[in-house]
C-alpha cells in the first residue's frame, strides 16, 4: 500500500457536526469507562456482555470513526480494542488501524499483524508492508518482518518477504547516506536525554531540520540503541556514532 494513511481527527472532532454522532460518542466513551472497569481485575478478562454493547455502537459510526475510535481505545487497552476491531471494522478500517498501530511500534505488534491477515488477507498483508517498507515507514516494516514468518507460515527467505527486507535494507542504506558529525551527535544527544526518544515530535523535528524523513532518523535512533548498520553505510554511521557517544561521555563526566 504506497499511499500513506494519516492521523484522522478524533471521534469527537469529526462528530461535533452532527448532534446524534455526539451523543453516540458519548455513549461509546461511557460504555468505554465500564469496559475497563471491568476487565481491571483480569487483563485479558473482559465483560462479554459489555463488548456487544460497544460493538453495536461502533458498527453505528462511519468506518474511519470506527477506527480512530479503536486507536483512541488501543492506547489503553489493547485486548479489547483487538477483539472490537475483528468484530467491526471492514478492509478500510482495518488498513487504517493496521497502519496506526503498525507505526507506533508497540508490543503487540504480532497480534495486529494477524488482525490485518485475517481481515485483509496474506496478498494485501504484505502490499501494506511492503508500501511501509518503500514508503514512510520502513521501521514499521522491519518490526513486521519479525513476525510475519510465523504468521503467514512463510519461511523467511520466502519471495515476497525477501521483496520487503530487500526495500527495508535500502531505506536503512539511504537513511545512513551523509550526516555531518554535528548532526548525528545532536541526534545522540537529545536521544540520551529525552523520555521519549523515539517520539513522533522528535523525529520531525529532527526530519525537518536535516532534510530527512521520519523514518530515516529512527534507524539513526535505533542504531545509537545497537540495532545492526546497513552493510553500505556501515563504515561512516558506525564511526559517527561511536564518536558522538565518546562525544557525549567526555562533555558530561566533566559536569
Amino acid at each position: 500500500m504506497e499511499q500513506r494513511v494519516g492521523s484522522l481527527p478524533t471521534v469527537a472532532q469529526r462528530s461535533t457536526s452532527c448532534g446524534l454522532a455526539v451523543l453516540q460518542v458519548r455513549g461509546l466513551r461511557q460504555t468505554v469507562t465500564e469496559l475497563l472497569q471491568a476487565s481491571s481485575y483480569a487483563k485479558r478478562l473482559r465483560d462479554t456482555g459489555l463488548e456487544d454493547e460497544l460493538a453495536r455502537k461502533l458498527r453505528n459510526l462511519p468506518e474511519l470513526e470506527r477506527a480512530q475510535f479503536l486507536e483512541e481505545l488501543a492506547q489503553e487497552h489493547e485486548p479489547a480494542a483487538l477483539a472490537l476491531a475483528f468484530r467491526s471494522l471492514s478492509r478500510e478500517g482495518t488498513i487504517q488501524l493496521l497502519c496506526q498501530r503498525l507505526r507506533a511500534g508497540n508490543p503487540s505488534s504480532r497480534e495486529w499483524l494477524q488482525l490485518g491477515k485475517d481481515k485483509i488477507g496474506t496478498r494485501r498483508l504484505l502490499a501494506l508492508v511492503g508500501g511501509m517498507a518503500s514508503g514512510d515507514s520502513p521501521t514499521a516494516a522491519f518490526d513486521a518482518l519479525y513476525w510475519l514468518p510465523s504468521i503467514l507460515r512463510k519461511a523467511a527467505d520466502d519471495p515476497a518477504l525477501r521483496r520487503i527486507r530487500n526495500q527495508v535494507d535500502s531505506a536503512a542504506s539511504r537513511a545512513g547516506l551523509p550526516y555531518t558529525d554535528d548532526e548525528i551527535y545532536e541526534i545522540y544527544s537529545r536521544f540520551q536525554e529525552s523520555e521519549s526518544p523515539r517520539s513522533p515530535a522528535l523525529k520531525a523535528e529532527f526530519a525537518g531540520r536535516f532534510g530527512r524523513t521520519p523514518g530515516a532518523i529512527d534507524f539513526v535512533m535505533r542504531w545509537i540503541e545497537g540495532y545492526e548498520f546497513p552493510e553500505k553505510a556501515r563504515n561512516r554511521i558506525a564511526r559517527q556514532i561511536a564518536q558522538a557517544r565518546a562525544r557525549y561521555l567526555s562533555e558530561h563526566s566533566s559536569r
